[in-house]
């Protein structure tokens, strides 16, 4: 298995999902729009932000990351990228 920076900043957890979808796309491409991903057109994504009584009004990462109060902790270039939703009183989960 991959070492992914997650093992770095969690090297022990109590729970593991794992997703996979085949993308037709190099990962560079995919790093990439990853980081320039705009989510302001998705209803259902502003709907259950407003659920959490979280900000809508930039829904990029550079958004998420000044508005929400997520962390970026690091970054594998165009491989990765990890941000930090665990800050106090952040009502996402």
């Amino acid at each position: 298995m991959n070492k992914m920076l997650i093992n770095k900043y969690l090297p022990q957890y109590t729970y593991h999902e794992h997703h996979h979808t085949l993308v037709q796309a190099g990962a560079r491409d995919c790093f990439l729009v990853a980081k320039e991903l705009d989510l302001s057109e998705s209803w259902v994504t502003k709907m259950l932000l407003k659920l959490r009584g979280l900000p809508t009004n930039d829904l990029t990462l550079e958004g998420f990351l000044h508005n929400v109060c997520f962390t970026y902790l690091d970054e594998e270039p165009f491989k990765e990228f990890l941000i930090d939703a665990s800050q106090p009183g952040l009502k996402i989960f």
